[in-house]
């Protein structure tokens, strides 16, 4: 449980300048949330959750604010994509 609650305080942690910017918080995550650890919390505090997909596809979309990527590092699209999203 302990694991859990460091993911939540790291994921809280990085939505507060998209809260102090006035933005509506968007985390994607690429892998799955548990439910009542992670998705419940969020979205009572208005934080927009979304759970896998191509994050080669999906972070130049602009949506996200927050990347949680566990996996996808040996795929050089996602790479790039992940390079492009940090500089932005």
């Amino acid at each position: 449980m302990r694991i859990w609650l460091i993911g939540l305080l790291l994921a809280a942690l990085c939505v507060a300048p998209a809260f102090a910017q006035g933005k509506k918080p968007a985390v994607l995550f690429t892998g799955a949330l548990h439910h009542t650890y992670f998705a419940q919390p969020l979205h009572a505090e208005g934080i927009e959750l979304h759970v896998g997909g191509d994050l080669a596809a999906l972070l130049p979309t602009g949506k996200y604010n927050v990347a949680v990527v566990t996996y996808g590092f040996r795929d050089p699209k996602t790479v790039a994509a992940l390079h492009a999203f940090m500089e932005a």
